[in-house]
């Protein structure tokens, strides 16, 4: 199983203005933070392994985030 949960750029229409950024801002935001072509840098053929591809940008939720940002240890970064 291959766990690729950075490499969306997705940010869904209805949730857009959920984000205090600027399209100038929010494209620079996902360029630094997108994990860019890890999904078809680690494409498998489906009989070698599994991909879960998380389906939106993690400006929206990001799967590996702790629930308690005391354990997170990016948290002090924003």
């Amino acid at each position: 199983m291959l766990h690729i949960p950075h490499s969306s750029r997705v940010i869904p229409a209805d949730l857009r203005s959920t984000l205090l950024l600027d399209n100038d801002e929010l494209r620079h935001e996902l360029f630094v933070l997108t994990d860019w072509y890890t999904d078809e840098l680690f494409a498998l053929p489906d009989d070698v392994a599994v991909a879960v591809c998380h389906p939106v940008s993690r400006l929206i939720v990001d799967p590996e985030r702790f629930v308690d940002d005391g354990l997170e240890p990016m948290a002090s970064r924003g």
